[in-house]
């Protein structure tokens, strides 16, 4: 009779159905008597050929179907060639669909249908191997449906194991421990003790990566006392791999190195390649854990090479993963990179988050350590999502929940059949007295009581275990939120300091800078006004000791050039003043700005007899009393200088408002007004009204008007309409 392929995926254990084979040298069976024309010999192991030849002697002496399905069954379960047992599946699907149709026996059939069943489920573990999920999941509920309608238990469990695996692979936590329990009960029932292992397998896997140690421990023990006892050396090769696992992660390296190396040694045994690549990958991450991550890699690379061989897509992500890790604690984080993102690419094909989880972290660290802060937060984030769907506080409740409810249908199922012995008992005993009826009534009531207890106890202790788990992530979230803002923190200050440094130079360069500015307009200044000077006294004494020789033209000749000369001195000593301002660091305090108006205005030349209109409420300010004097003189003395109203009709007016940070200064005349063409460019250096009377101006004035007042934080604009006035508005902080 044929049965599932018991080759169930635990804890690194993982395999596929497709092998490699070259290309020469191929000698293909004779169909007649190997039943397949597709069977390459060449490539038979020593073990399979005799397995397949004493098998098929067996089937060629049977005399019935029934006979010749087992024997080819054998081959089936017995053979881990890739090449060999997927093909006689097949044929065993072909035989029983074609000899359905001829038989009426009715155990015949059941036997039949019981056989095509199992040939559903193995094909399920086929398409599973290569990764092709929905086609497995479809094949074995197709199994699924065949065997329950037959009734075959033992087969049911073994679909439920397998149908569990899927959902464990894709991080359905819930599912996967559904039907690992299901199994163990049917199994339970059964006395299959082959079964009951490969649940308890299952079972254990979960405590596993719920770090629940001991369970774990207890669940594999059990499996492999069963396995030994049966003498399954699959089973036990399973067994030891995942007890070696544990200790793996304890950190117990010999121990560990031991349980592999035993598992090895049996997995060459049964020549059973995905087994030698799974536990040369477990040896591996023994030899990384000693810190000898020469010998981790070459075992890595080796167990490589078989799954690619086998084309076993989940052992190639695991493992490329694998050596990635190796190659980054040995520095090589270029080539670690190319094999994790090869990793992450297959896993995301297999769509299982466990595999993207362990290369998502991966490549987290290789991202940081490559300074690509952007990719390790996307890689980060990765991580997490797939983190949080494969084991979060769901799934811990579902494994309290699915065993609880196991013991609770085990113990219903036994206090079924003790009642059912009462009710044979009470049958037999018709004269049982009405006292003996009410204290089973009592134990009974008692028993419901101490069940509803129980189950409360257990909500409240599941209650209990959220909040905390809840608890525990919100201060880890805050935790790491905190050291992430820490690090920005820091990041900035590192900014700041630097920009600080930056700062403090071009302070330095800038403070040499003014220094030689100043150093240059005094040199300069001396080497213009020298000369200048002597030709202004050289004019004066020929002015002086000739006086009757110039008339005329040469006399307006004589005066242009004395007058020009005398407005170049006025001009090197205006850019003098204008280089010179805001560069001496002057005291600031608060001042009273009506005296200084005051003094302004009564030391001005004011021969038209303007009148000057000061407000009388100044506010006092902070500010430098030489650099406002110079400001206001500047403006003042323009306003006079440029207003041409008949004689005691001038007007000028100094203003001053408050505003929130701000004080507001206005100093408006009712003179010509300025041309609106000149207005954009009126405070540009040498730059000045369009008044050919007025040549005495140097147009430096306004400039250094600007310039203290902008160094002193306020602006500086003008508002003018041609025959009306000019105003000019200029703000000072407070």
């Amino acid at each position: 009779m044929i049965t599932v392929k018991s080759k169930l995926c635990i804890l690194f254990v993982f395999f596929s159905l497709i092998s490699t084979t070259s290309a020469f040298s191929q000698i293909f069976a004779d169909s007649s008597k190997y039943l397949i024309d597709s069977l390459d010999l060449s490539t038979l192991s020593e073990r399979d050929k005799n397995l397949i030849d004493s098998l098929l002697t067996l089937y060629t002496n049977c005399e019935n179907d029934t006979c010749k399905i087992n024997a080819i069954s054998a081959i089936v379960e017995e053979s881990w060639d890739d090449e060999v047992w997927p093909k006689y599946n097949q044929w065993i699907h072909d035989f029983i669909k074609e000899e359905t149709t001829k038989t009426t026996d009715s155990s015949s059939l059941i036997h039949f249908r019981k056989s095509y069943a199992a040939t559903l489920n193995n094909k399920g573990y086929y398409h599973n191997s290569r990764g092709e999920i929905d086609q497995a999941l479809e094949y074995y509920l197709q199994g699924l449906e065949i065997q329950q309608e037959i009734g075959d238990k033992t087969g049911v469990a073994g679909t439920f194991i397998n149908i569990g695996y899927i959902y464990l692979n894709q991080g359905l936590i819930e599912k996967a421990l559904e039907y690992y329990f299901k199994s163990l009960q049917i199994e339970e029932e059964t006395e299959n003790q082959k079964g009951i292992a490969l649940a308890l397998n299952g079972i254990g896997y979960i405590h596993y990566k719920q770090n629940e140690i001991e369970k774990a421990v207890d669940s594999y023990s059990k499996s492999l006392k069963i396995r030994e006892e049966l003498n399954d050396k699959y089973g036990i090769a399973t067994c030891l791999n995942n007890l070696g696992l544990i200790h793996k992660d304890q950190k117990q390296w010999e121990q560990a190195l031991n349980y592999f190396n035993r598992g090895l040694k049996i997995e060459r045994e049964l020549e059973d390649k995905s087994g030698i690549a799974i536990s040369m990958g477990n040896i591996g991450f023994v030899y990384n854990g000693m810190g000898n991550h020469s010998v981790a890699l070459t075992y890595f690379n080796d167990a490589l090479k078989i799954m690619e061989e086998l084309d076993d897509k989940n052992g190639i992500s695991l493992t490329l993963n694998n050596i990635s890790t190796t190659l980054i604690s040995l520095g090589k984080i270029k080539e670690a990179k190319t094999y994790a993102l090869r990793s992450l690419t297959i896993s995301n094909e297999l769509n299982y988050p466990v595999n993207i989880r362990n290369a998502a972290e991966t490549l987290y660290i290789i991202a940081k350590k490559e300074n690509n802060f952007k990719g390790a937060l996307n890689y980060y984030e990765l991580f997490v999502q797939m983190r949080d769907s494969v084991f979060n506080k769901e799934t811990v409740t579902a494994l309290i929940h699915q065993e609880y409810k196991y013991k609770y249908e085990k113990k219903a199922l036994t206090d079924s059949l003790k009642n059912a012995e009462k009710e044979k008992i009470a049958e037999a005993l018709l004269a049982a007295s009405e006292a003996e009826n009410e204290k089973l009534q009592i134990e009974a009531i008692k028993q419901r009581q101490q069940l509803y207890f129980v189950i409360i106890v257990l909500l409240l202790f599941v209650l209990f275990a959220w909040l905390m788990n809840n608890r525990i992530k919100i201060i880890l979230k805050q935790k790491r939120i905190i050291e992430t803002q820490k690090d920005r923190v820091e990041q900035q200050k590192k900014q700041l300091n630097i920009h600080l440094k930056e700062i403090e130079k071009k302070n330095e360069h800038l403070e040499y800078l003014n220094e030689e500015l100043k150093q240059f307009a005094h040199i300069v200044s001396h080497d213009l006004k020298t000369p200048l000077r002597g030709i202004v006294q050289l004019l004066k004494i020929i002015e002086d000791e000739n006086p009757n020789l110039l008339e005329g033209e040469m006399k307006e000749s004589f005066d242009m050039i004395k007058e020009r000369s005398i407005k170049s001195q006025q001009l090197v000593d205006g850019i003098l003043e204008y280089s010179q301002a805001g560069l001496i660091k002057a005291s600031i305090g608060k001042i009273n700005i009506t005296p200084i108006l005051q003094s302004i205005v009564k030391h001005l030349n004011n021969p038209e007899e303007i009148d000057i209109k000061i407000q009388s409420d100044f506010p006092v300010i902070l500010a430098n009393p030489y650099q406002i004097e110079q400001i206001f003189s500047n403006l003042i003395s323009n306003a006079i200088k440029y207003n041409h109203q008949p004689k005691k009709q001038g007007v000028i007016e100094v203003k001053c408002t408050e505003n929130s940070d701000l004080l507001e200064f206005k100093i408006s005349d009712n003179g010509p007004g300025i041309p609106s063409y000149l207005l954009p460019n009126i405070f540009q250096l040498f730059k000045k009204g369009n008044h050919p009377d007025h040549i005495d101006s140097t147009g430096i004035g306004l400039s250094i008007v600007k310039k203290l007042i902008n160094q002193n934080g306020g602006k500086i604009r003008v508002e003018s309409t041609e025959g009306k006035g000019t105003t000019f508005i200029f703000t000072w902080p407070k």
